[in-house]
C-alpha cells in the first residue's frame, strides 16, 4: 500500500506475515490456538500442515505455516470461502 502511494520502502524482507485470521473478517487468529490444540484444515477436511512439517504439524514456525497456506491454495485445497474451515 505505501509503494502503491510513492512513498519509499526498505528492507520489505523484514516483515512477518501472520498466517492464521478470519479470511474477510479481518480478524487474526492467535498462534496460542494452535499451541492448544488447535489445528488447520484444508477444504478437504485434511490437516494438511502433517504434509509439510510432519515433526512440529501445526506447530510449526510461521514461515513454514504460511508457505504451506499458500501451496494448499495454489493447488486447490484451500478454503471455499471466507467462513472455510479452517481451524480446528
Amino acid at each position: 500500500m505505501a509503494l502503491r502511494a510513492g512513498v519509499p520502502v526498505q528492507d520489505m524482507e523484514m516483515w512477518q506475515f501472520h498466517p492464521t485470521g478470519i479470511a474477510g473478517a479481518g480478524v487474526l487468529v492467535t498462534e496460542g490456538c494452535r499451541g492448544e490444540g488447535g489445528y488447520l484444515l484444508n477444504k478437504h477436511g485434511e490437516r494438511f500442515m502433517e504434509r509439510y512439517a510432519p515433526n512440529a504439524k501445526d506447530l510449526a514456525g510461521r514461515d513454514v505455516v504460511a508457505r504451506s497456506i499458500m501451496i494448499e491454495i495454489r493447488e486447490g485445497r484451500g478454503c471455499d470461502g471466507p467462513w472455510g474451515r479452517t481451524l480446528n
